[in-house]
């Protein structure tokens, strides 16, 4: 095989599975994961049902596949930023907007029904993403004395964003300026005890 046909098979391998993505958020966010069946993916994708298998070996493998997608554009949103806490955050919101809130709440609530798989990504997404609020934190945020101390702050602001997360994918009506005025308000109580403004 000559480089111009492997070229065009890889082409052809990753439009079938961005269809297949595709496909599979859109059907979960309007019908729910638990109604979608492969067969209906594959149908709106244009695809085999046989095919789907060939990508994700599971339904939950394609959830994944998508969460991870997102996860990857939103740490890509945040480095490209240089991002402060609030905007790291509030880039996880922007993301999530593009994909749908409906499609999100699938994705939480799979988590919640699967802790060994979609739940343990899920962590992971977590993990990663504090980390950012972490590092962040560490570039513009309050000088602290002890690393336990910049780890508290951390998860502090981390869970604060991602309570207003968990009301921003259930309230279709919340905008994303409510939401970071929200943030910033919250925000500016913790780090008033602690002698700081909110980055």
């Amino acid at each position: 095989m000559n480089a111009f046909m492997a070229s065009s098979l890889l082409r052809k391998k990753n439009a079938r599975r961005d269809a297949l993505l595709s496909a599979a958020a859109d059907l979960f966010s309007t019908h729910g994961f638990e109604a979608v069946t492969v067969s209906e993916i594959a149908h709106a994708a244009d695809l085999a049902t046989g095919t789907v298998y060939n990508y994700f070996p599971t339904k939950t493998a394609l959830l994944m596949a998508i969460l991870s997608a997102d996860l990857d554009a939103m740490l890509e949103e945040i480095g490209r930023e240089a991002a402060s806490p609030i905007d790291a955050l509030l880039s996880v919101f922007r993301v999530v907007d593009r994909r749908s809130r409906a499609l999100w709440r699938q994705v939480v609530g799979q988590a919640m029904l699967d802790p060994g798989g979609l739940g343990r990504a899920y962590a992971e997404v977590d993990a990663r993403l504090k980390s950012e609020v972490a590092a962040a934190l560490a570039r513009s945020g309050p000088r602290l004395s002890s690393e336990d101390e910049r780890q508290a702050l951390a998860d502090l602001v981390f869970n604060i964003g991602n309570a207003l997360f968990y009301e921003y994918i259930a309230d279709e009506t919340l905008t994303l300026d409510a939401v970071r005025a929200r943030f910033i308000a919250q925000l500016r109580l913790v780090f008033a005890g602690i002698g700081a403004g909110p980055s």
